[in-house]
């Protein structure tokens, strides 16, 4: 059995204030002009409207934050 996806839908959950978050973005790409799905470090507060705020600042895009996870932890020796 696989284990559970980390990745969570944006309205379904929300991350912590102030936290470091990875987030799956989804935008018309302006060379090629078709969808293109990335991944960025996003810090999220909600003082600021949270992933609206990101997405507000890359308007032109058409930018919209679709997922979102914590960074995971990376286990010390």
């Amino acid at each position: 059995m696989a284990p559970p996806s980390p990745w969570r839908k944006v309205g379904e959950a929300q991350p912590e204030d102030c936290t470091p978050v990875l987030i799956r973005v989804y935008y018309k790409s302006a060379k090629t002009g078709r969808f293109t799905a990335e991944f960025e470090v996003f810090y999220y507060m909600a003082q600021f409207g949270g992933f609206a705020f990101h997405e507000k600042i890359n308007r032109r895009l058409g930018l919209k934050v679709t997922h979102w996870m914590p960074i995971p932890q990376v286990p010390s020796k």
